[in-house]
C-alpha cells in the first residue's frame, strides 16, 4: 500500500511517499511502526520539498501541492491511483469535524477544505486526513521513532508510552501523546 505524507509549513511544503506492508524479509530498509497494536513496516520511497509561497494565495499554493504530488509520483514511477491515502500536517489548530485549520501562522489555510480541493485537483477520490503538524510529529515519534526504540530497549509497549514533541520553525507548536494516544 502506498501513502503520501505532506508537511506544510510557513516556508516549505514537503511530500513523501511511503510503502506500508504487514510483513517484510528485509528489515534493513523498513521502519517498524505500530498502529492500533498491529506491527507494520514502512519504507520511504522518496520525498521532495518546495517553497510554500503563501504570499501567492491559497489557490496557487494548493495547485503547487497537487503538482508536487503528481511530479513526485512520476519521478518514483508510482501511479496516482496507487496512492491509498494522503496525510497532511498543517501549521495550526485543525477542527476535526471540518477537517480545516482554525488558526495558525499560515492564514491562507484557515477554513479551507484541503481534502476536497486536493481530490478535485488530483482527479481522484483519495482519502485525505488533516491534523496539526506538531501532533503528527509527536505521534510519529511514539509510533515509529523513539517509541519503537524505547519499546525494544525498555520493554514498554508503544500503546503504553507517553511523549511530548515540540516544533520550532516559522511558528512554535507542540503535541502530546499519553498511553500511545494523541491528546487533542
Amino acid at each position: 500500500m502506498i501513502i503520501c505524507g505532506l508537511d506544510i509549513g510557513g516556508t516549505k511544503v514537503e511530500a513523501a511517499f511511503f510503502e506500508v506492508v504487514k510483513e517484510t524479509q528485509d528489515n534493513d530498509h523498513w521502519q517498524e511502526i505500530q498502529v492500533g497494536g498491529e506491527v507494520l513496516f514502512l519504507r520511504n520511497r522518496g520525498s521532495r520539498r518546495i517553497p510554500t509561497e503563501r504570499s501567492r494565495g491559497y489557490q496557487i499554493v494548493i495547485e503547487n501541492i497537487s503538482n508536487l504530488i503528481k511530479d513526485l509520483s512520476k519521478e518514483l514511477t508510482i501511479g496516482l491511483d496507487e496512492i491509498k491515502g494522503i496525510g497532511i500536517g498543517l501549521p495550526g489548530s485543525v477542527d476535526p469535524k471540518k477537517k480545516a485549520m482554525s488558526n495558525g501562522n499560515t492564514r491562507i489555510f484557515l477554513d479551507k477544505n484541503l481534502e476536497n480541493d486536493l481530490q478535485i485537483l488530483l482527479k481522484l477520490p483519495i482519502p485525505v486526513e488533516v491534523s496539526n503538524d506538531a501532533n503528527c510529529f509527536a505521534l510519529a515519534e511514539v509510533l515509529a521513532g523513539a517509541g519503537i526504540t524505547y519499546a525494544k530497549e525498555a520493554g514498554k509497549p508503544v500503546k503504553k508510552q507517553n511523549g511530548l514533541g515540540l516544533i520550532l520553525g516559522t511558528g512554535l507548536g507542540g503535541g502530546c501523546v499519553i498511553n500511545g494516544q494523541l491528546i487533542t
